[in-house]
């Protein structure tokens, strides 16, 4: 997630961060821009196969429940483990930061707005702005890669954003 790509900004979401004996956490969500504290116990939905795997998202190899609990705070946040399910990255940012967000279209903007939203890209990279995107739904799962070879229907965080001149002066925008 784009939030992650600057651990200050995990740490400005959890209210409490560290383990402690009550296994209690809060984190700062917001609806409508509004912040609301959410607090959760550190139980976390264990796979009924493997008992020592948890259901969702993973515990790190070092050991770090950060990515777990910010995920029960998303789940009680938003009701249940299920409506979290292949959520938009916006949507996300918005409830973790407050922050608003807008959403492109890329295959139905024309030329000119495309060298619009790339310019925006540019300039949200330069002032340290999460950028993210999705591959569309498509006919696949996740499990499959589209034409372009993306996985369908998956997010992404854009760590950078330039555009790189060859020698030969041709031009080449990445992500």
């Amino acid at each position: 997630m784009s939030i992650a790509e600057n651990p200050k900004r995990i740490k400005d979401i959890f209210e409490i961060e560290h383990k402690n004996s009550a296994s209690v956490y809060a984190a700062q969500m917001y609806l409508m821009g509004m912040p609301i504290t959410v607090v959760v116990d550190d139980y976390i939905p264990l796979d009924i196969y493997d008992w020592t795997q948890s259901l969702y998202a993973k515990i790190s190899e070092d050991g770090a429940l950060w990515g777990t609990l910010y995920e029960k705070f998303f789940a009680k946040f938003f009701g249940n483990y299920e409506i979290i399910d292949a959520g938009g990255t916006a949507h996300g940012i918005e409830v973790s930061t407050g922050s608003p967000y807008k959403n492109y279209e890329h295959k139905k903007l024309d030329s000119d707005q495309i060298e619009e939203l790339w310019q925006q890209m540019l300039d949200s990279e330069r002032n340290g702005m999460m950028i993210s995107a999705g591959s569309y739904a498509g006919n696949g799962s996740d499990q499959e890669n589209n034409e372009v070879g993306l996985p369908y229907n998956h997010a992404f965080s854009i760590m950078k954003v330039l555009t790189l001149t060859t020698a030969s002066g041709e031009e080449h925008r990445l992500m």
